[in-house]
């Protein structure tokens, strides 16, 4: 089996075609949430700084764009369950302020 070294924070190399992983069941745990979101600060600090090489650049790069998939999963996901609770955009729930949800 053929191991491919990993780019700064573990990040698979650009020519890895298993690079993504799926994010299909994100957690819906708010913590994963800002965990995420403070590692893709830190990237984008880093990347800013621009003291990285042009290898570690990309490897933060795709890092960032998996975490940041990863985050658009788990908004998605909180979205679908306001719907769920509140009704959609063509189809709101209407109810008085005061009722509550459930």
């Amino acid at each position: 089996m053929e191991q491919r070294q990993a780019g700064l924070f573990g990040a698979p190399q650009a020519d890895d075609a298993r690079m993504e992983e799926p994010v299909a069941n994100p957690p819906a745990d708010s913590a994963a949430f800002e965990d995420l979101v403070a590692e893709l600060d830190t990237l984008v600090g880093q990347l800013e700084a621009g003291q990285l090489s042009l290898e570690d650049s990309l490897g933060a790069f795709e890092r960032g764009m998996l975490l940041s998939r990863r985050a658009a999963a788990i908004l998605d996901a909180a979205e679908h369950r306001i719907e769920q609770l509140t009704g959609t955009p063509d189809a709101p729930v209407r109810r008085p302020m005061d009722e509550p949800i459930g």
